[in-house]
This record gives structure tokens, C-alpha cells and sequence, in this order.
């Protein structure tokens, strides 16, 4: 008998795409899913886009309280031994199902993985623009490693969990504003978990111009917030015994900080890069290419009163640590 999976979508004020993704779930040529989507307050026509798909799924409403607060309450009700996350804007592949239980039953240790995967970047008319694949060190090692999760996480709607994992994990953090599938991925490969990829498209990813998808919304607020999360981890690793390979994970750090920098640039707040460019630069040894050019660019673009600035605090970083 197939194990049944959870597909759990999370929406707010969707209508005009959740009728797709639902029905590329009810798609699936593995059998044995349940569908769950979470109505997250919309005040749109999300419940009559629901009630028409009638007992091919399980809705449940909540006020709206953010995405991850909806995934939570789709896992508590969830049935499924394994559990797919599904963004309302997001499309699976009629394959994506099948192939992720077929690689998790072949894995000898099922309970500490998840199977992850490419996907593909669709326009508004449905024509694939490109296809994300993880980088080539994933790509050849089979697996993601801490250090590949910090550079580039695997998306939401990417990876097939099993229910018991997340749940000792907690689910989501709720309340944070973005960065959530990182936040989740870091803390399922923290827990011992590993993620196994598998070299397939499992979902397409629909850009549009509707505001609504997250990685779309990076205002400063959100930034600052990145840059406190890269602080708090990278020490956390350092202190810890995660990492086996440092160079990897200094290298992975600046990757994502390299993506800050370029934000920070563009909005012409320098002093603000300064302070993540002298975090990288007094903690790592090893940095990605990414980093050494946005690092030049925010660097160039410095007043002479920055670059006084900055002079005085790496002197004075200098004789305080005695170096």
C-alpha cells in the first residue's frame, strides 16, 4: 500500500491561480495524496475557488496570521506520513509526487531526510523562462550539506519531508517576514537532517505582477532582519560542531551576504553595508567571488567620510584583539 501524502497550500487572496495549483495536485500520478489548503483570511473569492473543487480537498480558514502560521495549521491536520508544502502561486509537476516517494523508499535512512529538486521559472503566459538547479557541489555530492543550505536554500514548495521530522522540528517559525523556507531548512539540517536531491523539475514557480509573492516584497526592514540572522548563525556554527569544513561555510556565508550588499547599494546605504562588510571580513578566512565584487562595488561607492569611518574601526578592531 503507497503512503499517503499531505499536500499542504497555504493562500491569501489568490483565487485568480490557487484553482491551478490545486488541480496540478489532484494531477498527480501518485494516487495516495491528501490536499489541504489553508485559507489565511482572504477577502477575495478564495472560498468559492475552494468549495468548487468540493471533496477532492480539505479546506481550512483561519484569520489571516502569514504563511507560516497557515503551513503549521495545515500539518496539524494533516493525515499524511509524508507532507508536501505548496505555495498557492506555485505549480507541481504531474511526476513531482511520485518521483519524491520512489527516492525517499530507496533512501536507507527515511527518517532523517527530505527529497528536494529543480524548478522551473514560468511567465505569466505559462512559458518556461529557465530551469534553478542547486549548485554543481550538490549537484555532484548528491545531498546538501549545512554550509549549501546557508548559500542557496531549497524553496518551499521544493522539498518532500516526512511528518514526524517536521513535527520534532516545530514546523515553521511563525511571525518571522521572510526568509522562511531558509529558516526551516537551516533548522531541519541543524536537527540532523539532510536534504537529498533529486535531479528532476518538481514544480514550477509562476512569476507575476501581483505583489503577493514574497520574494518579491525585500524592503530594508527585511534586509536588517537578514543581516541579523547571518550574525546569530554564523556564530551559532562557529561555536557549535555543525560545520566539518569551515572554508565551506565562510564561503556559503559571504554568498548570502554578497545578495545584501547589492540591495544595500542600490538604496545607497552604505553605512549599513560597511558594518556586514567588516563582519565577513574580520570572520572569515575564505570568501565566495559573488561577495569580492559586490564587496568592490559598496566599497566604491563610500564617501571619504566612510572611508575614514571605516579605517578607525578596523584600527581600533586591531588593537583590541592584539592582532
Amino acid at each position: 500500500m503507497n503512503p499517503l501524502v499531505s499536500i499542504i497550500i497555504p493562500t491569501h487572496n489568490r483565487a485568480d491561480m490557487l484553482a491551478e495549483a490545486v488541480a496540478s495536485c489532484i494531477a498527480q500520478s501518485y494516487r495516495a495524496v491528501e490536499i489541504i489548503v489553508v485559507d489565511d483570511g482572504s477577502t477575495d473569492n478564495t472560498s468559492e475557488v475552494v468549495e468548487s473543487f468540493g471533496p477532492s480537498i480539505k479546506p481550512i480558514r483561519q484569520k489571516n496570521s502569514g504563511a507560516p502560521a497557515a503551513r503549521n495549521l495545515g500539518l496539524n491536520a494533516a493525515g499524511g506520513e509524508y507532507i508536501k508544502f505548496l505555495d498557492s502561486d506555485d505549480l507541481l509537476m504531474p511526476d513531482a509526487i511520485g518521483h519524491q516517494i520512489q527516492r525517499f523508499l530507496q533512501n536507507p535512512d527515511q527518517r532523517q531526510v527530505a527529497i528536494t529538486g529543480n524548478h522551473a521559472l514560468v511567465d505569466e503566459a505559462g512559458q518556461v523562462q529557465r530551469e534553478i538547479r542547486p549548485g554543481w557541489s550538490v549537484r555532484r555530492r548528491g545531498h546538501f550539506t549545512i554550509a549549501d543550505v546557508i548559500a542557496r536554500n531549497p524553496p518551499t514548495s521544493s522539498p518532500l519531508y516526512r511528518r514526524d521530522h517536521l513535527a520534532e522540528i516545530g514546523g515553521f517559525t511563525e511571525g518571522i517576514p521572510i526568509l522562511q523556507d531558509y529558516d526551516i531548512a537551516y533548522r531541519f539540517s541543524l536537527s540532523g537532517g539532510r536534504y537529498v536531491y533529486h535531479p528532476e523539475v518538481i514544480y514550477s514557480m509562476r512569476q507575476h505582477d501581483s505583489g503577493t509573492r514574497v520574494s518579491m516584497q525585500i524592503s530594508e526592514a527585511k534586509v536588517q532582519f537578514q543581516i541579523s540572522l547571518i550574525r546569530k548563525q554564523y556564530q551559532e556554527l562557529k561555536c557549535g560542531n555543525f560545520v566539518p569544513n569551515f572554508r565551506e561555510l565562510d564561503v556559503a556565508i559571504s554568498n548570502r551576504a554578497a545578495g545584501i550588499l547589492r540591495r544595500l547599494n542600490r538604496w545607497g546605504r552604505q553605512r549599513e553595508a560597511l558594518e556586514l562588510i567588516d563582519f565577513i571580513d574580520l570572520n572569515t578566512k575564505v570568501r565566495s567571488l559573488q561577495y569580492i565584487v559586490a564587496r568592490m562595488y559598496c566599497l566604491r561607492a563610500l564617501t571619504r567620510t566612510d572611508r575614514t569611518h571605516r579605517k578607525r574601526r578596523r584600527i581600533s578592531w586591531w588593537s583590541k584583539t592584539g592582532r
